[in-house]
């Protein structure tokens, strides 16, 4: 993912992110939510709720504008989680409702010419949390 501010202001258009390697992808489609294509009880917004709940004890670096976290799209038809809309005259494919990918690697570059930032955050679920995955745990043991 690449985020591009290319703003030209000294703190509004500071900084770029380039994001790569997610962990997680959160999906809701027709009002059903899914968590690395598991299937999650409840409305997509409260599923949501409990996804981001289990990586909110982790205190970003005060430094780096976005180290890490979800990121994607909620389209317009995310409105039909919200309130009661009427139905689309409209039919086409289906595509998500919310379609958030979670990233614990990233880069952000403040000056389009150089790197300043490297953000290896390594976010790992709250207690109780399901481990991301042997390879990236190995990969964070390297990085220690």
């Amino acid at each position: 993912v690449f985020l591009d501010s290319a703003m030209p202001h000294p703190a509004l258009g500071r900084w770029s992110w380039l994001a790569a390697e997610p962990f997680g992808r959160f999906v809701s489609l027709e009002g059903r939510a899914a968590w690395n294509g598991t299937p999650l009880d409840g409305h997509p917004i409260d599923a949501l709720r409990r996804i981001l709940r289990q990586f909110s004890s982790i205190s970003p670096d005060p430094d780096i504008p976005f180290a890490g976290g979800a990121s994607g799209y909620l389209a317009y038809e995310a409105g039909w989680l919200f309130e009661r809309l009427p139905e689309p005259k409209w039919r086409g494919p289906k595509r998500p409702e919310i379609d958030l990918w979670f990233h614990d690697v990233g880069v952000g570059v403040e000056d389009p010419k150089t790197v300043d930032q490297l953000a290896l955050t390594d976010r790992q679920p709250a207690a109780g949390g399901q481990p991301t995955s042997p390879e990236r745990s190995e990969r964070s043991e390297r990085r220690k």
